[in-house]
């Protein structure tokens, strides 16, 4: 059986989900110049859709260079360190469009 990253991580689905989503928001707030643009940022869905894809890529490589951890915190820390990556990515045209709405 394949282990999912929320099991490697020794948390639950919507745990899992909820960190996700904090990450996307801090993504989009690092990407964006006030409110106005952090709005249009986030209700994006292709851009959303592009930055799972890119995040699911970092995640597939820190599943295949760790083993599934004994303590959450540590889990943690080892995630967020393979994962900080995706603060360096953005599609620019996709920025673009999302900012033209």
């Amino acid at each position: 059986m394949e282990t999912t990253i929320y099991q490697h991580l020794l948390m639950s689905e919507d745990d899992y989900e909820m960190m996700v989503m904090q990450i996307w928001l801090n993504w989009c707030g690092s990407k964006s110049q006030n409110q106005k643009t952090l709005q249009k940022v986030l209700t994006c869905v292709p851009l959303f859709n592009w930055w799972q894809r890119e995040l699911q890529k970092l995640e597939a490589q820190f599943l295949n260079e760790t083993q599934p951890f004994t303590d959450q915190n540590h889990a943690k820390r080892m995630y967020a360190e393979w994962t900080i990556e995706i603060f360096s990515k953005f599609s620019k045209p996709l920025l673009k469009t999302a900012l033209k709405k």
